[in-house]
């Protein structure tokens, strides 16, 4: 407490008339001079409030806290809090952003970026989420700096927040979903590149370089062009010093390396254009070829499981049966059901390429053995959506997935399926009354602009969804720029069984 500022301490006589008063007690000077009664002072004190201004430590302290408290919040929505989540196939990199994301720089920017974006819109805060697009923006402006003064031989932290970035266009992006996640992908692409295999081999490197080979070639099959990662160099040097073993996971990937070379080679022999198309022999060699590895890895993931489930708790559940789509309440390992779902999603191009090189031949369709069918793997896929939109699965678990429901409409698509009812399955994923807090409207945008994205074209977010638009894309990226429709079997419902076969069969030994 202190006394009122701003006043005279005089007496109230000498206050009044504007004179000196000499404060004496208990009569002041002028006011015995003047013979008049002194009228004394005013000794209540005045109270104010003062609160001292924060210090540059305890704000800091306090931002700290509110970080950390969103970031925690948001690893709770991304990663999956079932007993099956014990390791995923996509949290080598997203572990390693965990534990060094807190040191500032610009990891931590992407890593503020995404978090209290995606928290915004989940929240329904549009203060939260305005502040993440600030930091988004904050740290495109930093990424190219340090990209320019690294002159592309990027740091790990660098990468990781390439990838952060990558992820936040998928979950919080609000318009070019596809195109930017494309072109982090290729960025991405070229600083593995510049760095060469021998720098993944070890620490945080390698956890990057597992964790982002998919989404890499995932960019690179959407773009239709082949990749350095399908090399013997990339598939065998980053696991040459025995940081980690390859898992299920991992062997699935190397298969789908693949990919990206086969569909080039599906554009040279100009499909659309017989009369000045190549040879398609060398493209059914190469498919028939991964056809046989395909089969072997899943005899392999098939051998694993073929006994029951036994978890940490002691309690017994049967063997997956991998012939049919995963339910809710599969009792299989994350990683397994990922593992499984990129085998679905490759088959799906394989063997869309097989049936359209198949057809350049003037061959008849019915002469290919009867799993050569893409459907069926894109029935496997909405079907086992359940399992990948489960409560418990975590927003990462469906983000994941997000490119495989991409792939499987477009099978539907060129199958002129699009209205049936597993593709409307997965098409109602978009749909945010179906998934709480838009995560599946998030997706639906990443997709469809994805799409639009591979043909070169744009599409207009804002109108109704349109399911011909979607059909017409699907069926030009597979025609390379012209409309193709691919003439497939009736769909089952399971995998043809092929108990009988045998890797060492040629593929015309295979005919039914």
């Amino acid at each position: 407490m202190v006394g009122r500022p701003g006043r005279s301490k005089g007496c109230f006589n000498c206050r009044r008339k504007k004179k000196g008063c000499d404060l004496a007690r208990p009569s002041c000077g002028q006011c015995v001079k003047s013979k008049v009664a002194c009228k004394g002072y005013d000794e209540k004190l005045g109270v104010i409030l003062y609160t001292p201004a924060d210090s540059k430590a305890q704000t800091a302290l306090r931002n700290s806290a509110t970080e950390v408290a969103y970031v925690g919040t948001f690893w709770e929505l991304l990663i999956p809090t079932t007993s099956r989540a014990s390791r995923t196939s996509d949290r080598d990199w997203t572990r390693v952003v965990r534990d060094h994301y807190s040191s500032d720089g610009i990891l931590k920017d992407a890593m503020l970026a995404l978090t209290f974006s995606r928290i915004g819109k989940h929240s329904g805060n549009e203060d939260v989420a305005r502040y993440g697009l600030i930091r988004y923006n904050t740290c495109l402006r930093e990424l190219t700096r340090q990209i320019n003064l690294q002159n592309g031989i990027c740091s790990d932290e660098t990468i990781s927040a390439c990838l952060i970035l990558s992820l936040y266009e998928i979950m919080c992006s609000s318009a070019s979903q596809g195109a930017n996640w494309l072109n982090h992908m290729r960025g991405i692409e070229t600083f593995f590149q510049l760095r060469g295999p021998q720098a993944f081999t070890s620490g945080i490197a390698h956890y990057l370089f597992v964790g982002a080979r998919l989404n890499i070639i995932s960019a690179a099959v959407m773009n239709r062009r082949a990749t350095v990662f399908d090399s013997t160099a990339w598939l065998k040097v980053p696991w040459s010093l025995g940081m980690t073993t390859k898992s299920m996971f991992d062997k699935i990937v190397d298969l789908m390396a693949h990919i990206p070379r086969i569909l080039e080679m599906l554009d040279e022999i100009e499909i659309t254009k017989p009369d000045q198309g190549r040879d398609p022999e060398p493209l059914l060699k190469a498919c028939w070829k991964l056809d046989a590895q395909l089969q072997t890895w899943f005899r392999e993931l098939t051998e694993i499981h073929a006994e029951s489930y036994v978890d940490r708790n002691g309690s017994s559940y049967p063997a997956p049966d991998f012939y049919a789509p995963l339910t809710a309440d599969a009792e299989i390992n994350h990683e397994y059901a990922q593992a499984l779902s990129v085998y679905w999603m490759t088959c799906c191009f394989l063997h869309t390429t097989l049936c359209l090189a198949w057809e350049a031949t003037d061959s008849p369709l019915y002469l290919l053995p009867k799993r050569i069918d893409p459907v069926q793997y894109a029935t496997l896929i909405s079907k086992s959506l359940p399992y990948f939109s489960a409560p418990g699965a975590g927003e990462g678990c469906l983000v994941f997935y997000a490119v495989c429901i991409g792939i499987a409409l477009h099978v539907f698509a060129i199958t002129d399926q699009a209205s049936s009812p597993d593709s409307a399955r997965l098409s109602n994923i978009f749909d945010p009354k179906v998934v709480a807090e838009g995560i599946g409207r998030h997706i639906g945008y990443y997709l469809r602009t994805l799409a639009a994205s591979m043909v070169g074209t744009k599409i207009d977010l804002n109108s109704r969804r349109d399911d011909e638009r979607m059909t017409e894309l699907a069926k030009k990226w597979w025609g390379g720029g012209a409309l193709v429709t691919l003439h497939s079997r009736k769909a089952t419902s399971t995998i043809v069984k092929r108990t009988d076969l045998k890797i060492t069969e040629t593929p015309w030994s295979m005919l039914p």
